[in-house]
């Protein structure tokens, strides 16, 4: 999860609860909920992203696979 942390943290992201990260064929995008709960869509995935679904939590300051 560390290329999905420095993803965010150069794009100063850092309100996230939750998320679902898509690299796989046709679906390149990473899904999270704020603290708040609004859901943000990101069009675009980390490079060097392995292929797959990936659900993730953001906790005590790292993101944390589900």
């Amino acid at each position: 999860m560390k290329v999905l942390e420095d993803y965010f943290n150069l794009k100063g992201i850092s309100e996230i609860d939750y998320g679902i990260a898509y690299n796989i064929e046709e679906i390149n995008e990473v899904k999270y909920w704020d603290k708040n709960g609004q859901e943000v869509i990101l069009k675009e995935i980390p490079e060097g992203m392995e292929s797959g679904i990936f659900c993730f939590k953001f906790q005590n300051g790292e993101i944390r696979s589900l």
